[in-house]
């Protein structure tokens, strides 16, 4: 059964392991959201797709760590700061889709992650 989980709060942040170990499959991250802290979903190790919304500005260390099944992961052009070990130990053929000359997609090309420049659909 797909698990489908959205943030939906008064915090502008996801905090610093708010969802680890949780079992959703994908995650959609609301707009209203800025940053997304350390280790925020390390070990979701069900979690395949998730989708960033536009104006989301950083995204922490670890923050997908261990997410050993994610494959799609969609990241807006207002992201400008990834953590070196933000996607370690997801699945290999993890793919960033993300708007051409954004800094996730020299983010992916620095750190050997395949991308591409659609975003996925829902």
């Amino acid at each position: 059964s797909e698990m489908c989980k959205e943030t939906g709060s008064n915090e502008n942040v996801i905090r610093a392991a708010q969802y680890q170990y949780e079992e959703f499959t994908k995650f959609e991250i609301a707009d209203d959201i800025t940053a997304i802290e350390a280790n925020a979903f390390e070990y979701c190790e069900s979690l395949k797709f998730v989708n960033i919304s536009e104006g989301c500005v950083e995204i922490g260390d670890g923050t997908f760590e261990y997410c050993r099944s994610l494959k799609d992961v969609n990241i807006p052009a207002s992201v400008e700061k990834i953590r070196d070990s933000s996607f370690d130990y997801c699945d290999e053929d993890l793919v960033i889709h993300t708007p051409k000359g954004s800094f996730a997609e020299k983010y992916a090309k620095a750190n050997n992650i395949k991308f591409d420049n659609n975003l996925i659909e829902n």
